[in-house]
């Protein structure tokens, strides 16, 4: 069966919120697979729940581990050819993530100097289903006021596997904040979400991290798209009024950093389509766009040296 990524982190969530029902009427058993230690701040933790998801088909490995009074999902694009090794989790980062979620959710990709660590494979067995790993991250909540330190080390729990398909639509910039990286991703996601006259008008762009993107709340950068423009450059305008209806008739975008309430939204950019066929459900793009921040904080990251490949949308 062929699932979207959003529909992947819904699956997650069923399975962390049933997990969670059944921790409060019975305990975990005591001969649960592998073994899972963990430091929150210094402060032990033992998690009740835990396991590894292995997605082959996107290379991708996913930890999850939780209680009742936290949670961690942590992902890697995981070199299948040579998995045991170090997968830097940094700042802005989108193809290695962690985060938990306790009070708030903390995660190792915001836009702080000293946010990020490491996610350092040492086992990845798919033929007995076992992963090994140590994870050390420095995760921020998304209104940057508080911190967490976190440590796990994992060793030979249960791996499974699920038969997720890629979306197979690749886009990649540099993203520039207080910290610089790269963006590479082959899980672009776009919809029709808008008709004019029952005529689909609108195209909803969403380049999401490996946790999920808008759907999730979490990290994402969208561009709402007309379908009537042709090849050609165009100035980029935020996702607010005056530009954010159905029917708008230039490019929108917005960038989220784990806030759906306070995104950053462009104050400036392009946007050059190369080629754009509707029919055949394609799109070839570059992208320049500086967002600022909506909080208090009026930060500005820069999306740089963007290029984006649509082999298929959704229809609405």
């Amino acid at each position: 069966m062929k699932y979207t990524l959003s529909t992947v982190f819904l699956l997650l969530v069923l399975l962390v919120a049933t997990s969670r029902c059944k921790k409060e009427e019975i305990p975990a058993p005591a001969n649960s697979p592998g073994s899972f230690s963990a430091t929150i701040d210094g402060t032990v933790w033992e998690p009740y729940s835990y396991h590894a998801t292995y997605l082959p088909k996107m290379k991708r490995l996913y930890l999850i581990a939780e209680d009742q009074k936290a949670r961690l999902l942590a992902g890697i694009q995981i070199d299948s050819l040579s998995p045991l090794k170090t997968y830097p989790l940094l700042p802005l980062g989108i193809e290695a993530v962690a985060e938990l979620s306790q009070d708030v959710a903390y995660s190792s990709n915001q836009n702080a100097q000293d946010a990020g660590g490491t996610f350092q494979v040492l086992k990845f067995d798919t033929t007995s289903g076992k992963v090994s790993a140590v994870i050390n991250f420095t995760g921020y909540s998304a209104d940057r006021k508080k911190r967490v330190f976190a440590t796990k080390t994992i060793t030979d729990i249960e791996l499974r596997r699920d038969t997720v398909s890629p979306a197979g639509n690749p886009a990649s910039c540099t993203v520039t904040g207080l910290a610089t990286t790269r963006w590479k991703t082959t899980e672009t996601e776009a919809v029709v979400n808008c008709l004019v006259n029952g005529v689909p008008f609108g195209l909803r762009i969403e380049v999401p991290s490996i946790l999920g993107g808008s759907t999730t709340a979490r990290q994402c950068l969208i561009f709402e798209i007309p379908m009537t423009l042709k090849a050609g450059t165009y100035p980029v305008r935020p996702s607010l009024p005056p530009y954010s209806y159905c029917g708008n008739p230039e490019i929108s975008c917005r960038y989220n950093l784990n806030d759906n309430d306070h995104g950053y939204f462009a104050t400036s950019g392009s946007f050059t389509i190369t080629s754009f066929d509707t029919s055949a459900r394609k799109l070839t793009a570059s992208f320049q766009v500086s967002v600022k921040d909506t909080t208090a904080r009026s930060e500005t990251i820069q999306l740089t040296n963007g290029q984006l490949k649509l082999n298929s949308w959704y229809k609405q």
